[in-house]
């Protein structure tokens, strides 16, 4: 049995079908719905890269809130997602603030945001 509500499941899937999708906002699906990380190729990790992916990632948890509550099962995927799900508050909201919802809008600082968290990253990565 899922740890999910059926309500969720639904809403979870008219997205799916009916929304603004792409890699990182699949994964993120996938890896909730599976209860973890999702075996698999490329795509199983795939993380947001850019404002665009960030904001079908949000729409995802948007059309099916309770996916928020299992956001922490990112951490598992990459250590791209961990340091995006460590710091999502900061970075949806940095999101909202600039384009105001409107997915046309640039969010240069939120994409500056990002970088600077995926520069974190490979500077420990050279430390160590």
């Amino acid at each position: 049995m899922s740890h999910l509500s059926q309500e969720s499941l639904s809403q979870a899937m008219h997205w799916l079908v009916n929304g603004s999708t792409g890699l990182s906002s699949k994964c993120l699906l996938a890896t909730i719905i599976n209860g973890g990380p999702v075996l698999g190729g490329y795509d199983s990790k795939f993380h947001p890269h850019d404002p665009s992916d960030l904001q079908r990632c949000i729409g995802l948890l948007n059309s099916a809130p309770e996916l928020r509550n299992h956001l922490h099962m990112m951490k598992k995927v990459s250590k791209e997602w961990k340091v995006l799900i460590e710091h999502w508050t900061e970075l949806e909201a940095s999101y909202e603030l600039e384009t105001g919802g409107n997915k046309f809008q640039k969010a240069s600082k939120t994409y500056a945001l990002m970088q600077d968290l995926f520069k974190s990253l490979e500077e420990s990565a050279n430390a160590n």
